[in-house]
C-alpha cells in the first residue's frame, strides 16, 4: 500500500483498480453520491463507436425474437399468443410488429368488428383498446377480405420488471367465414 512518506500513514483516494483517482484512466466504485454531473452540459455518457453491443445486465442491451407465425385465430374474438420473448428484471423498451392476413380459403375472411394487436405480460391476454402498446383496426365496414388482404400495425410499450418476465404478442379478430392468421416479432431494449 502506498504511504505519505512525511506523515508515514496510508494514502486514501484508490479506485476499484487500486490505482489512485489522479491516476491515467482509473476505474472508480462506489460512488456513494446519487448522481453524476458534467460540467460541460454538452457532453455525457459516450456511446460506442463501433458494431458492438450492450452485455447483457447493461443499459443498451437488445435482444429480438425471430418472425412468428403465422398463428391462426381459429376462433372470433379470442386472444391468441402471436410471439414471446423473455426479460429479466430491469426497464425495458419493448416494441412490436405485427401481419394480420386473411384467408383466402372459401368462405372468406368477413371482419366484423375489430382486428387487435398488443403487448401483454399475461399470456393470452389483452388489456385494452388505447395507449401505445395496443393497435386496433375498426373494422365492420372492411368486409370480405379474403386472397391474403393484410393489415399491419407497429407499437410499442415501456415495462419495468421486478423479475425475469415472459412478454407476449398477443393479437385477435372478429369475424366470420375462414380463420385468418398473423404473422409477429418482438423486440426489447434496456433502458436503464
Amino acid at each position: 500500500m502506498a504511504t505519505n512518506n512525511s506523515v508515514n500513514s496510508p494514502l486514501s483516494g484508490t479506485t476499484g483498480s487500486g490505482n489512485f483517482v489522479g491516476a491515467t484512466s482509473p476505474i472508480v466504485t462506489g460512488l456513494t453520491s446519487n448522481q453524476i454531473t458534467w460540467s460541460d452540459t454538452t457532453k455525457g455518457i459516450v456511446g460506442t463507436t463501433t458494431n458492438d453491443n450492450a452485455a447483457a445486465g447493461y443499459v443498451g442491451e437488445y435482444t429480438q425474437t425471430s418472425l412468428a407465425g403465422p398463428v391462426s385465430f381459429s376462433v372470433t374474438s379470442t386472444a391468441y399468443n402471436i410471439d414471446s420473448i423473455s426479460l429479466t428484471a430491469g426497464d425495458w423498451d419493448v416494441n412490436y410488429g405485427f401481419l394480420f392476413i386473411s384467408s383466402g380459403a372459401v368462405p372468406p375472411t368477413t371482419l366484423t368488428g375489430v382486428v387487435l394487436a398488443g403487448i401483454s405480460t399475461v399470456s393470452a391476454t389483452l388489456s385494452n383498446y388505447v395507449g401505445a402498446e395496443t393497435t386496433y383496426f375498426s373494422s365492420p365496414n372492411q368486409g370480405s377480405y379474403n386472397n391474403g388482404s393484410t393489415l399491419s400495425a407497429f407499437g410499442s410499450k415501456r415495462l419495468s420488471l421486478s423479475a425475469t418476465t415472459t412478454v407476449y404478442l398477443v393479437g385477435s379478430a372478429q369475424f366470420t367465414g375462414s380463420a385468418p392468421a398473423a404473422f409477429g416479432q418482438l423486440t426489447a431494449r434496456r433502458r436503464r
